[in-house]
Order: C-alpha cells, then structure tokens, then sequence
C-alpha cells in the first residue's frame, strides 16, 4: 500500500473513511509572521488579536486558540455568548471579544463571565450601562462604529445621539473603537480610504480612545491602518489570497478509496449519468461527499491528489462518495488515501470552482472526517462524534 500522504492518518483506525487535518504549528507559524509584519511596517505596539468565530472558521476554536495562546496571543474574537462560553477554558487569562454584542436580556450574563460586548447600536450601549451602573462599577466594553459597510455598528441618528450624550461612556471600560471594512478584499478600492478617513474622523471626538480598524487583509495595508489592534482571522489558517508570503496553509483534507471498478466506453458515472467515458478506464470512490463539505459544484469539475497524482473528478458529487478518474494512475487500491485539500489544491482554488470564497468552504467541512490535529509534539486525535482519541 502506498504511504499515507500525512503522518496522522497513520494514526486512525482502519474504519475512519475520512479526515482533516489542522496544523497547530502552522497557525503559529502564520501569528509569529503577522506580529512581525506589524513590526515591520512600523507598528511594533499594535496588538494582534485573533477572529476564532465559527469555530474558527471550521478548523476548530478550542484547539486553535489553545495553539494561539501558547504563543502569548491574549485578545480572541467570537460571533456570540455560546461561542465566547466555550471558549473560556482554552483562554483562561484572555480577553474575549463577542462581535454580536448583548441582546435583550444577556447584560447580566456576559457580565457574570467576563466577557466583553462589541456594542452596536443605542440600545446595547444602554443595556450595557444599566448593568454597570447596577453593578456599581465600570464594566468592558469595545463600541462598534459603521465606516461604510452598513450592516452592523452605529449609524446616522446613533451616532448623532452618542456625540450628543459622550458622558454615557464613563460607564464603561473602553477598550477600543472599531470599525471594520467593506472591500479589503481589493487593495485598489477607494472606498478602503474613504472609511479609513471617516473613521479618523469619529476618532477625533475621543482623543485617547485606542482604536481597532482591519481584519487580515487590512493588516497588509501598512501602518495608516493598524491602528492599536488588528484581529485577523483568515491569515491565520493560511486562507485567503495570501499577500503576506509567509504564511503557511493549515487546513488539508483526506479520504480513503472505496472501491476501484474498470469502465468501459460509454459506460456512465453517478446520478444522472453526469459523465460518461469515451474509453476504457478505471474509476476510484472515495468515502467522502458534499455531507462533509465537498460542494456538489465540484463535479466534473474538481481534482484529487492519489500516490503523487492528480485525478479528475468525474460525475457528481454525492452525499458520501466522489468519484475520481484514475486510468492514468497505477496502485490504486481500497484504503488508500486521497487528498482533496493540500497547498495546490487549496480552499481558495476550491471555492473558485464553486463561486464562493475559501472562509466559506472550510466553514461547510462536516462533522463526520476525523480531526487530526497536529501540534509539535503529535497528533491530538478527535472522532466524528466529537471525542479525543489517543493515537
């Protein structure tokens, strides 16, 4: 049998059809180069954060910012209360920023954990107040300012009323201001210094307040829009199209042949007979589908990597089984292993082919593939049902 094109798979029992490897060490490879980055572009003081949201994008919050941690990062940023609870125990002494901020009801809950609020509109600032004044003392807080993008953070008549009312905030323990923007996908965009002006611009009523502006693209940006923070996201997993060149991919994603079958000419793949054979060949099913994350736009359209080469999928993706022409690759057998994610065939290169974008593809892996994670001594091993398993 071939070797296993990743040490970890090694390590699975010989029933697991499908894994996905996070490299624990390549995110702190990637954190190590944005605090660099940030020194060398002259802004050796501005924090680096971390945006685990959404499990982190797919690759697993707890893990990854336990990796992150190790390596002193103390500022992580979640979508909301579940996600900042669970995370607690993997950042003891960190501080946790929840972009949603407080609904109705969840001031006293977020306070009871420590957890600090990014306030986005009148209402939230007044919760937020209420609690601290019936607390008696300041409570955390970051206020959210809309540049530009319009979908979350004050606004028009909020911030008209928020200027008029500055004293509201020595209820608080600011710790910053942000804003975020809305084309930094796109260096050339004007729009990008358009928000960085109006942002400056607001800043200018609260001299002194600390200020938080870019993502992981903006963090390319140069020093104008560091700021004092910077909470990338992405980059750290190696997402994305990558200016910064050190960073290192993360993610990679792996399935075991099923069953190798000869075909002859004419002879139809898959539902509705997606694509059919005009010679005799030989076509490998892996144990992996759109289930788990492999989009159904990837058939006919998609390529695997099998002993060294690459193979075209051929048909249609299904619920748990892809098909993949390998006439041209001799050694195939049941229980090899496949690679579907790697440096070449990446998200970004994935997400193309089927009109999204790489942060959506790896937030779409299913739950069934088994979590490798990979660390500088080992392997931590999770199942599908969420247990570590010893390797």
């Amino acid at each position: 049998m071939p070797s296993a094109p990743c040490p970890g798979l090694a390590l699975l029992p010989p029933y697991a059809l499908s894994a996905i490897e996070v490299d624990l060490t390549h995110v702190q490879h990637n954190y190590q180069v944005l605090r660099q980055f940030l020194k060398d572009s002259g802004s050796p003081e501005t924090v680096c954060s971390a945006v685990v949201k959404a499990n982190a994008y797919g690759a697993g919050a707890l893990p990854v910012a336990g990796a992150l941690y190790e390596e002193k990062c103390r500022d992580f940023f979640v979508a909301d209360y579940d996600e900042a609870l669970r995370l607690r125990p993997s950042v003891p002494e960190g501080r946790i920023f929840v972009f949603s901020g407080i609904v109705p009801g969840s001031s006293e809950l977020f306070a009871e954990q420590g957890l600090i609020p990014t306030l986005l509109h009148k209402e939230q600032i007044l919760d937020w107040q209420k609690e601290a004044q019936r607390r008696g003392h300041k409570l955390p807080a970051v206020l959210h300012i809309d540049t530009g993008m319009s979908r979350t953070g004050l606004m028009g008549a909020d911030i008209d009323w928020l200027l008029d009312h500055r004293e509201i905030l020595e209820a608080f323990d600011l710790q910053f201001i942000m804003s975020h923007l809305a084309c930094s996908c796109d260096r050339s965009a004007a729009f990008n210094e358009v928000q960085l002006e109006r942002f400056r611009v607001f800043l200018k009523h609260f001299p002194g307040a600390k200020a938080s502006f870019v993502a992981s693209e903006g963090v390319a940006f140069g020093k104008s829009y560091h700021f004092d923070m910077v909470r990338p996201g992405k980059f750290l997993l190696g997402l994305g199209e990558l200016v910064l060149s050190k960073l290192k991919p993360v993610i990679h994603v792996y399935s075991r042949v099923l069953e190798v079958v000869e075909v002859v000419p004419g002879q139809s793949i898959g539902y509705e007979g997606a694509y059919t054979f005009e010679h005799r060949g030989r076509v490998a099913s892996l144990g992996i589908g759109y289930a788990d994350g492999i989009s159904r736009a990837l058939g006919n359209r998609g390529t695997v990597k099998i002993n060294g080469k690459y193979a075209p999928m051929v048909g249609r993706v299904s619920m748990d089984c892809v098909s993949v022409d390998i006439t041209e690759i001799e050694g195939v057998a049941p229980g090899d292993w496949a690679t579907l994610v790697n440096e070449d065939l990446s998200p970004e290169r994935l997400a193309k082919y089927t009109g999204t974008i790489s942060r959506e593809f790896c937030c779409l892996l299913g739950q069934r593939p088994y979590r490798l994670y990979r660390k500088k001594e080992g392997y931590d091993i999770y199942t599908p049902f969420g247990k570590c398993c010893a390797p």
